[in-house]
């Protein structure tokens, strides 16, 4: 197996096999390497390894060795079609939204000082 194939199989594993919440990722990473290759399907023009095999593969590995992961039952709410997850960590909330939450503490910081805020029809 080529080293890209193996970087793919991990970012496989710490996309989709979050929900599973492994005892070890690299153990997954390992089983899906060498006992669930076959169940792997990777693009032949991009290189790219195929979602919803990797969905299949850690169905699959879920039911025959449950000791991988502290919620296998967790396995049939994996869903083939809807792959788009996140990185671990999440991912940044969008600009708007941060500068709103930065107007609310600034408002709020100010009335705390006594200082409020003037509205825009010219209120105090």
């Amino acid at each position: 197996m080529k080293i890209t194939d193996q970087l793919a199989i991990e970012n496989a594993v710490l996309k989709h096999a979050v929900k599973l919440h492994p005892f070890n990722n690299r153990q997954v990473v390992l089983a899906l390497s060498t006992d669930y290759a076959c169940m792997l399907d990777f693009d032949d023009e991009t290189g790219q390894l195929d979602a919803s095999s990797v969905t299949r593969a850690l169905k699959s590995l879920a039911v025959e060795e449950p000791n991988l992961f502290y919620t296998p039952e967790a396995a049939k709410d994996l869903d083939e079609d809807n792959l788009k997850g996140t990185a671990p960590g999440g991912s940044l909330p969008s600009y708007s939204t941060l500068k709103s939450k930065e107007q609310r503490m600034v408002t709020d910081a100010l009335e705390r000082m006594g200082i409020k805020r003037q509205t825009e029809k010219g209120g105090e």
